[in-house]
């Protein structure tokens, strides 16, 4: 009696399977054939994306120049320091000039050609998964 149960509750469930007509292979599939449109929110969150990095880099860049500026403004107060003014100039500028070096080598990754291929992938709907770790909230509530 079990077997027939089984049996019975096996071919009522593969009922509906073969009662779908299969596709032709050069029939495209219905989803296939529509393209589906990019979100407009996630898009303008992309561009919100790469404006706040590009920002962040930008302040990164005037904050290590000014502060270099400022410890290039200090002069020491005893004739005695080992170090003299111009030693003060060469020893903040050098790392002014590595903080927007590297500030710079790294941030290009938000450029805006950067930014129009991300657009283009994401219209594609093939945005990579840095990215779409790196869109956050923040950027789609505008």
């Amino acid at each position: 009696m079990k077997a027939f149960v089984l049996l019975a509750a096996g071919l009522l469930a593969s009922e509906s399977a073969a009662g779908q007509a299969p596709r032709l292979a050069g029939q495209p599939s219905a989803l296939a054939s529509q393209a589906l449109p990019a979100a407009p929110d996630t898009a303008a969150a992309l561009h919100r994306l790469f404006a706040a990095r590009r920002q962040r880099r930008n302040l990164i860049a005037i904050g290590s120049v000014g502060a270099a500026m400022v410890g290039t403004a200090t002069m020491p107060t005893k004739p005695s320091d080992i170090l003299t003014t111009g030693d003060y100039a060469k020893l903040y500028g050098l790392g002014a000039a590595a903080i927007i070096l590297v500030d710079f080598v790294f941030g290009d990754e938000y450029s805006r050609k950067n930014e129009q291929r991300a657009v283009a992938s994401f219209e594609a709907h093939r945005l990579s998964r840095h990215l779409k770790r790196r869109l956050r909230a923040r950027y789609f509530a505008q």
